[in-house]
């Protein structure tokens, strides 16, 4: 990152901070993520269901630094399975890719924003921050004529049609009418619609229409 903006810091729910960095001079959206706290996690479920989900599989699918980059990953098989097809635009802010931020880059960040935190328990001391590259986008309002509610609706169909259940559905999610947050993604497999109850798991998959059509 070569240079960091102070007045667009945004705080992403616990989950960590987003900036807008400048990269060769061209602005993109920076996902900075706080380390995972496991034990905190594992506490939303009861014994019998954490005995089925071994640590590896559970971080991978619920650390929300692993959870975006599954559904990234997903939605990037989607995309290549349509080259040389019908272009089916964007349905979500294009990602670039993933970085480690520097103990320098880290301190530099200290010095110009001193409230931030990152849950680092002494197990993760040496770990370096974990961060995402997304397209910039603007933060305007939704306007229903230039990004109509359908296209939206559209496009959630399609990630839900794929197997990722973004679940966090909220205007603050979205800039340009494309969802920019999938810290609390759930895609198929999933240990944890494994583990759930049938009747638990339908409802989180469609916990997304919930929110969208509020």
């Amino acid at each position: 990152m070569s240079q960091v903006r102070r007045t667009l810091r945004v705080r992403v729910r616990g989950q960590g901070f987003v900036f807008k960095a400048l990269i060769d001079s061209k602005p993109f959206a920076i996902k900075l993520f706080k380390f995972f706290d496991i034990e905190e996690a594992r506490a939303l479920f009861v014994d019998f269901q954490n005995d089925e989900m071994p640590d590896d599989i559970f971080v991978g699918n619920v650390d929300p630094f692993f959870a975006e980059c599954r559904a990234y990953g997903i939605m990037d098989e989607f995309h290549k399975k349509h080259l040389g097809k019908e272009d089916p635009g964007l349905i979500t802010a294009p990602c670039y890719g993933y970085i480690y931020i520097t103990k320098e880059q880290e301190a530099s960040l200290r010095s110009q924003f001193s409230s931030l935190e990152w849950s680092r328990a002494n197990s993760d001391a040496d770990k370096q921050i974990r961060a995402l590259v997304k397209q910039f986008i603007p933060n305007k309002p939704i306007h229903t004529k230039v990004t109509p509610i359908r296209r939206m609706v559209k496009d959630m169909r399609t990630l839900q049609g794929i197997g990722v259940y973004p679940r966090d559905i909220c205007a603050r999610n979205y800039r340009g009418g494309l969802l920019i947050d999938f810290g609390m993604a759930l895609t198929e497999p999933s240990c944890v619609l494994n583990v759930l109850p049938e009747w638990m798991a339908r409802k989180e998959r469609k916990r997304t229409w919930v929110h969208l059509m509020r």
